[in-house]
């Protein structure tokens, strides 16, 4: 077993409930009558797509314009959150 002050990296991982963000589950917010949850799911889309840019992080969202591949695998959003709103993750896969 290595010691991690032995250590040059280490790994932290945790459980994010949810599921890939998609126009089907945003569109099914819209259906559900849902459009407070959808405006602060579609707020927070925005602030981490700003995040990105700041930071460069070109592998969550997909943009021509900013050579980003994108992979929307890596924003996760989690409906059935307490007090009917939307809870949205940005994680970083590989």
């Amino acid at each position: 077993m290595v010691v991690l002050r032995e250590s040059d990296s280490a790994l932290v991982m945790e459980l994010v409930d949810g599921s890939s963000i998609s126009k089907r589950t945003l569109s099914a917010l819209h259906a559900e009558g849902r459009s407070e949850a959808l405006d602060s799911t579609l707020e927070m889309v925005g602030r981490v797509f700003v995040l990105d840019l700041l930071l460069r992080n070109a592998d969550r969202f997909t943009s021509n314009t900013l050579g980003w591949v994108g992979n929307l695998g890596n924003l996760l959003i989690d409906t059935e959150a307490e007090a009917g709103a939307c809870r949205l993750s940005a994680i970083d896969t590989n």
